[in-house]
């Protein structure tokens, strides 16, 4: 058993304490992606409810889609909006914006 604890110890000294435990103790995929990368905002999130709004009246060409909310201030490439899209177009469920975190709504 030290012989364990001093390889996690030294693994740990090399990636970072909790690094080791938290790979060691996952049982899923899903509780590896945690931390600062999860709920971070993307530059499409203010145009998500727009695009989801025309998406839904029947506007299916991102090109289009893309040349409409450049004006209104993004700033975003177009492959962005693509991959965004994407979802919906191969989705047999509708795909909606995910709601703004706690954090953003309190300010």
């Amino acid at each position: 058993m030290d012989a364990l604890s001093g390889a996690f110890g030294s693994i740990n000294g090399q990636v970072g304490k909790g690094s080791v435990k938290q790979l060691a103790d996952a049982v899923t995929p899903q509780e590896l992606f945690t931390g600062q990368w999860q709920n971070r905002l993307s530059g499409l999130d203010d145009y998500k409810p727009y695009l989801d709004d025309r998406w839904s009246e029947g506007c299916t060409n991102v090109r289009k889609l893309w040349e409409e909310i450049v004006p209104l201030g993004y700033k975003g490439s177009y492959q962005r909006v693509r991959a965004y899209l994407y979802d919906k177009r191969t989705s047999s469920r509708p795909v909606t914006a995910r709601p703004p975190s706690p954090r953003a709504v309190a300010g």
